[in-house]
Protein backbone atom coordinates (compact mmCIF):
# COMPACT_ATOMS: atom_id res chain seq x y z
CA UNK A 1 0.00 0.00 0.00
CA UNK A 2 3.05 2.33 0.87
CA UNK A 3 4.54 1.44 -2.50
CA UNK A 4 1.24 2.38 -4.52
CA UNK A 5 0.93 6.14 -2.73
CA UNK A 6 5.14 6.49 -4.27
CA UNK A 7 3.97 6.00 -7.58
CA UNK A 8 2.18 8.93 -9.66
CA UNK A 9 -0.70 6.36 -10.41
CA UNK A 10 -0.95 5.50 -7.04
CA UNK A 11 -1.14 8.70 -5.92
CA UNK A 12 -3.71 9.89 -9.39
CA UNK A 13 -5.78 6.80 -8.25
CA UNK A 14 -6.35 8.00 -4.80
CA UNK A 15 -6.95 11.60 -5.39
CA UNK A 16 -9.75 10.48 -8.32
CA UNK A 17 -11.39 8.64 -5.55
CA UNK A 18 -11.40 11.24 -3.35
CA UNK A 19 -13.17 13.55 -5.63
CA UNK A 20 -15.50 10.74 -6.66
CA UNK A 21 -16.63 11.02 -2.85
CA UNK A 22 -16.64 14.89 -2.90
CA UNK A 23 -18.84 14.76 -6.22
CA UNK A 24 -20.50 12.61 -5.09
CA UNK A 25 -21.98 13.96 -1.52
CA UNK A 26 -22.51 16.86 -3.59
CA UNK A 27 -25.05 16.09 -5.98
CA UNK A 28 -26.81 14.15 -2.90
CA UNK A 29 -26.63 17.50 -0.81
CA UNK A 30 -27.85 19.16 -4.02
CA UNK A 31 -31.04 17.24 -4.70
CA UNK A 32 -31.72 17.77 -0.99
CA UNK A 33 -33.95 21.07 -0.16
CA UNK A 34 -32.52 23.34 2.58
CA UNK A 35 -34.73 22.66 4.83
CA UNK A 36 -33.65 18.14 5.05
CA UNK A 37 -30.21 19.73 4.89
CA UNK A 38 -30.98 21.72 8.39
CA UNK A 39 -32.74 18.97 9.78
CA UNK A 40 -30.04 16.82 9.54
CA UNK A 41 -27.03 19.00 10.93
CA UNK A 42 -29.85 19.60 14.04
CA UNK A 43 -29.83 15.86 14.52
CA UNK A 44 -25.90 15.49 14.15
CA UNK A 45 -25.43 18.27 16.52
CA UNK A 46 -27.58 17.30 19.10
CA UNK A 47 -26.16 13.26 18.83
CA UNK A 48 -22.48 15.15 19.76
CA UNK A 49 -24.17 17.07 22.52
CA UNK A 50 -25.99 14.09 24.45
CA UNK A 51 -22.36 12.16 23.48
CA UNK A 52 -20.27 15.10 25.15
CA UNK A 53 -22.77 15.41 28.31
CA UNK A 54 -22.40 11.76 28.86
CA UNK A 55 -18.75 12.02 28.81
CA UNK A 56 -19.08 14.55 31.34
CA UNK A 57 -20.97 12.47 33.61
CA UNK A 58 -18.88 9.16 33.42
CA UNK A 59 -21.62 7.71 31.36
CA UNK A 60 -20.83 5.59 27.96
CA UNK A 61 -21.14 7.85 25.48
CA UNK A 62 -22.18 4.85 22.71
CA UNK A 63 -25.15 4.00 25.04
CA UNK A 64 -26.16 8.57 24.99
CA UNK A 65 -26.59 8.11 21.15
CA UNK A 66 -29.33 5.42 21.31
CA UNK A 67 -31.48 7.95 23.11
CA UNK A 68 -32.44 10.12 20.48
Amino acid sequence: LTILWLTKSGVRRKLMTVCENEHEVRRKIAGKTPQIILQAARKIYLVKQTKIKAFERGENAKKASFIL
